[in-house]
Parts: structure tokens; sequence; C-alpha cells
């Protein structure tokens, strides 16, 4: 209620409407944390929690462009951003560019060695690929 508030007070306050996409997107109201998300992107679309919300909720309405879009827009402001990275590769990787989501994936280690989630994530393709391979031999 109080996000609401702050946002019928002052309509273009970004933080408020992004915590109030996130109340939305927790009680699965996935289309109303779209409007909001929406709305605080047009009002900043560099607000970090802005992309890391918007972008959870890009994947579960199965639209992976998107959050490839977004996320890449992020990472040419901020390259050194790995969790934004690592979130870019795993949707790559989901949307089946495994080469696109290893070289993302090299990026991310670069600025910070021994990040967990690309490590694992460059295994799993390792894993994946050689399954493939498998399949075809």
């Amino acid at each position: 209620a109080n996000f609401e508030r702050a946002v019928t007070l002052d309509p273009d306050l970004v933080d408020a409407r992004v915590n109030l996409g996130v109340l939305e997107w927790e009680q699965r109201n996935l289309e109303t944390a779209l409007v909001q998300f929406r709305e605080a992107s047009r009002l900043d679309p560099f607000n970090r929690d802005l992309v890391c919300n918007l972008g959870l909720v890009y994947g579960q309405i199965d639209d992976p462009d998107a959050a490839v879009t977004l996320y890449r827009g992020h990472l040419e402001r901020h390259p050194e951003d790995t969790e934004i990275g690592a979130r870019l590769a795993r949707v790559l990787f989901s949307s089946g560019d495994p080469a696109a989501a290893t070289e993302v994936a090299r990026t991310v280690l670069q600025h910070e060695p021994g990040h967990a989630e690309a490590q694992a994530l460059l295994t799993e393709i390792d894993q994946d690929l050689g399954e493939d391979e498998a399949a075809q031999g």
C-alpha cells in the first residue's frame, strides 16, 4: 500500500514503481508487474533493480529476446556487472545459444574469477554439448 501511495503521489518515482512491480511479481501478477516495470523503464531504463527484476519477469513470460536485449543494454553501460552477465549467459543458453552463453560466461569470469554461477553454467554447457556429440556419434 505504501508503494501504491508513493506512485500515486509521484508517478515518476522509479524506486516505488520497481518495488510495486516486485510486490505484484511475488503475488504472481505478472502482467501487472510488467506494467510497473515498463513504466519504471520509461523513466529510468538503466536502474539496476529494474533490470534485474524485469529480466526475471521476461523469463517467466517466456520472452527471452526481451531479456537478452535488456541485459545487453545494461552490460553496455556496466560491463563489470557480473550478476547481470551471468543472467544473460543463462538466458542465452536456455534459449539455445550455447556459443554466445559461453562467451558471456567467460567475460563474467574475467571480471570476477571464481564466479560460481558462471562456472556452473560453463560446466553445464560442456556437459550438454558432450551429450549432443554422444547422441550424434
